[in-house]
C-alpha cells in the first residue's frame, strides 16, 4: 500500500473512530437516564401504593441493574474506541508510518502489546470516569430511599432541600 494510500485509509479510520467514539458516549448518557428515570418512577409507586403489586419491586429493580449494565458496556465501547482513536492519532500526525499503523492489530497501542494489557487500560479508564461513579452512587441512593424513604426526607430537610 502506497504512503498516500495509507494515510487517506488512516484519516477515514480515525475519522469513524471519532464518530463510533460520540456514538457510543451519547447511547449510553441517553439510555442510562432514560433507565434511571423509569426505575425510579417505578420503586417510587412501588413505596406511594398501599398494596403495590410485587411487579413494581421486580420491574424496578431490573431496570436499576440494566442501567449500570448499559452504562458499563458502553463505557466499555467508548474507552475501547478512544484508545484506538488516538492509535490512529500517531499516523494521521506523522509520529508513526500511516502504514505500520494501520498494520497493527487493533489492541495494539503505544504501549500495549496484548488484548490483556489493552483490557486493563479500558477498566482503568472506565474507573476514571467520573458518570461511572455517579452511576452508582446514583443506584445506591436510589436502593436507599426505597429502603428508607423517611430517612432521606429528614436528610433532605436538614439540607433544606426539601
Amino acid at each position: 500500500m502506497q504512503e498516500k494510500d495509507a494515510l487517506d485509509s488512516l484519516r477515514a479510520a480515525y475519522k469513524e473512530q471519532g464518530d463510533l467514539a460520540r456514538h457510543y458516549s451519547t447511547v449510553r448518557s441517553a439510555l442510562t437516564t432514560f433507565l434511571l428515570a423509569a426505575a425510579l418512577a417505578a420503586l417510587s409507586e412501588f413505596r406511594k401504593l398501599d398494596k403495590p403489586p410485587s411487579f413494581l419491586l421486580a420491574a424496578g429493580c431490573l431496570l436499576l441493574l440494566a442501567a449500570f449494565v448499559v452504562c458499563m458496556i458502553f463505557s466499555y465501547r467508548t474507552e475501547k474506541t478512544i484508545l484506538r482513536y488516538k492509535k490512529y492519532w500517531t499516523g494521521v500526525s506523522g509520529e508513526r508510518s500511516p502504514a505500520v499503523v494501520l498494520a497493527m492489530s487493533w489492541h495494539q497501542h503505544a504501549d500495549q502489546t496484548s488484548a490483556w494489557e489493552l483490557r486493563s487500560e479500558i477498566v482503568c479508564r472506565m474507573l476514571c470516569d467520573p458518570i461511572n461513579w455517579f452511576l452508582i452512587v446514583g443506584i445506591g441512593t436510589v436502593v436507599w430511599a426505597v429502603r428508607n424513604p423517611h430517612s432521606l426526607t429528614e436528610l433532605l430537610e436538614k439540607f433544606h432541600l426539601l
